[in-house]
């Protein structure tokens, strides 16, 4: 093994020894991220400019969330990487699975669905998802429709996990998908 491959292999154990021992906020830190306040960090993935990203107050990034902040694609044209910045405002959700490219900004109190994809920056107040994101509702909408389906922490009982969790279980199922008629077949 080469010592390149070695010293690679070093650095991502103790990455890892890093996040299991001291959390994801505190690697996020480490690697130059500007974290705010009462943030749950649950990605590692803060590509090779973490400190191109800035996250405010009250922020949760789901698990596999990434961040990138340079685009590459300027070599297959004779040039160089590209760098921009990512700023995350503050009371963000960013669901799991989702990518964050760079130049995005994200308004305060703003839910981004499970697995989107940001191509563009994200106006305050709003709740997206897709790919690319779109806009699908407001904030202040998806609050007073949603309230009611969260459970409190006060609902759950005292248990294990899988009872705490059966405890407030939504045992109601997602509607099937509808066949649409207004295509047409030739």
């Amino acid at each position: 093994m080469s010592l390149r491959k070695l010293s690679a292999l070093f650095n991502a154990l103790y990455n890892e020894y890093i996040i299991r021992t001291k959390g994801n906020e505190f690697y996020a830190k480490k690697r130059g991220v500007k974290i705010g306040q009462n943030c749950s960090i649950y990605t590692k993935h803060f590509g090779n400019e973490p400190f191109l990203i800035e996250i405010g107050n009250n922020v949760t990034l789901a698990d596999d969330v990434k961040l990138i902040t340079h685009d590459g694609s300027g070599s297959l044209f004779g040039r160089e990487y590209r760098f921009r910045r990512i700023e995350i405002g503050n009371n963000v959700f960013v669901g799991m699975n989702s990518l964050i490219l760079l130049g995005v900004k994200i308004g305060d109190n703003v839910i981004v669905g499970a697995g989107s994809v940001l191509t563009k920056s994200v106006p305050p107040n709003s709740v997206v998802a897709g790919n690319p994101a779109r806009i699908i509702s407001t904030y202040e909408r998806f609050v007073e429709k949603s309230r009611d389906k969260f459970p409190h922490c006060d609902d759950f009982a005292e248990g294990s996990f899988e009872e705490r969790i059966g405890s407030v279980l939504d045992s109601e199922m997602r509607p099937e998908l509808e066949f649409e008629h207004n295509y047409s077949t030739k």
